[in-house]
């Protein structure tokens, strides 16, 4: 836990480097894993091994520790969240699934708003996705979303992977 936070509070935040999602991912997992261990199964589909990206892992890790926070506050601390990692047509994909309460199509027009939030006056400040969509843009990436109301949300990261010399 205590590496995890180091890296995503690292001083360092512009350097891009050779990055593994999978580890990226086991790291966020570890810093938010106390809002998960109870009631909340986790499922991770991780291809082993995955091509690196070039990124920040420290941004990356602040992006996925949004997305696992959100998909918790949508389950009510109850559900199984689903992390799957792949490769398709030169980029390595991100998705992460949750059993949540879903988002109905005017959200989902909103999400990536500065200050939109589906959250009481007091639990968000619908910063975090809009921060997490410029880091993914600064990453060359894409965030997409897939959600119906009462039926979860699916949200897909796509990075290039580094190409091979």
């Amino acid at each position: 836990i205590v590496s995890s936070l180091k890296t995503f509070s690292r001083k360092n935040y512009g350097e891009l480097k050779p990055t593994n999602m999978n580890d990226v991912i086991e790291s966020a997992l570890k810093i938010v894993w106390n809002k998960f261990k109870y009631n909340i199964r986790v499922d991770q589909n991780l291809t082993n091994p995955l091509p690196s990206i070039n990124a920040n892992d420290g941004q990356l890790q602040q992006v996925l520790i949004n997305l696992l926070d959100n998909a918790a506050h949508a389950m009510q601390d109850k559900g199984t969240l689903t992390i799957c990692t792949r490769t398709t047509n030169g980029y390595v994909d991100i998705e992460i699934s949750d059993t949540g309460c879903g988002m109905t199509h005017e959200s989902i027009k909103r999400l990536f708003e500065p200050f939109y939030t589906t959250k009481a006056e007091n639990e968000g400040t619908g910063l975090g996705l809009s921060v997490s969509y410029a880091i993914i843009e600064k990453h060359d990436g894409l965030i997409s979303v897939n959600s119906q109301p009462n039926r979860g949300s699916t949200f897909t990261l796509r990075f290039p992977m580094i190409k091979a010399d």
